[in-house]
Parts: C-alpha cells; sequence; structure tokens
C-alpha cells in the first residue's frame, strides 16, 4: 500500500516534489561548493556560490551564516563577518562554528574584550574544545585568492 504523508507531500504531484528536490540537491552543492572554496581560500567563489544557495533558499540554515562569515574573514572584512556570525549565533545559539568565527573577527577588528565574551561562552558550550584543533582544521588563517 503506497501511503502518501500529507505533512511532507502538501498536496504537490510527483512532478512539483522531484522539481523541488533538484533544487534542494542543487542548494546543498552550492553551500558544499561554498564550504570547500573558503577551504581552499577562495573567498570571493565562496561568497558567489553562498548567492547561488540563498536564492535557492531565501530561508537558509544556521550554516550559511559560517561559511559568509569565513568569506568575510579571508577577504579581510571583518565588519561583515561580524554582522553576518552575530546573525547566525542569535539564530542558533549551540552551532559553534559561528561562535569560534565571530571571536576571530572580533579579535581581527581589535575587540578584545568581546573577543574574551565569545571564548567564555564557547567554554561554556564546549568543555572539549581546543584552539589548537581549531586552527589546525579551519582555513581562516589563510590569505583570500
Amino acid at each position: 500500500m503506497n501511503m502518501v504523508d500529507p505533512e511532507t507531500s502538501c498536496g504537490l504531484s510527483s512532478d512539483d516534489r522531484q522539481s523541488i528536490a533538484r533544487a534542494y540537491r542543487s542548494r546543498r552543492a552550492q553551500t558544499c561548493a561554498a564550504f570547500i572554496h573558503v577551504a581552499m581560500g577562495e573567498a570571493r567563489e565562496a561568497l558567489e556560490a553562498m548567492d547561488r544557495a540563498a536564492l535557492l533558499n531565501p530561508r537558509y540554515p544556521v550554516q550559511y551564516h559560517s561559511v559568509l562569515g569565513a568569506a568575510h574573514l579571508l577577504l579581510g572584512r571583518y565588519d561583515g563577518a561580524v554582522r553576518v556570525l552575530t546573525e547566525g549565533v542569535l539564530k542558533s545559539h549551540s552551532f559553534l562554528r559561528n561562535h569560534v568565527l565571530l571571536a576571530v573577527a572580533y579579535g581581527k577588528q581589535g575587540r578584545l574584550d568581546d573577543a574574551a565574551w565569545v571564548a567564555e561562552e564557547i567554554r561554556a558550550l564546549s568543555l572539549k574544545f581546543s584552539i589548537g584543533y581549531w586552527k589546525e582544521s579551519e582555513s581562516f588563517h589563510k590569505p583570500a585568492t
């Protein structure tokens, strides 16, 4: 018996559901591409991919903020990074990556008291957090191309 879940199908035809699924995969593909660009230090390309992803999903998830924030950091746009990452922290207080990048952005701006306050928030959220691991796994310290 083939049952339709009314909460997930919303009365859409099979073709409509397939179109939405393709767009979703494309949004995810753009987000993954942006993340890869950030990891490679290619900030401008990351921002372009995130623009495409945001067009496909204007109500984007909290992970978008960290990719956008990292791209702004790579470009030296610290005000933009603080703005985007603050939005991400407010949207989901438990997503640690936005907090860490926000502390970096504050530090780059010379706002060391704000960076220290965010660092305390990070320690409260994750007692196992290690700056050494973070430095090795993140690309925000690499120059933009």
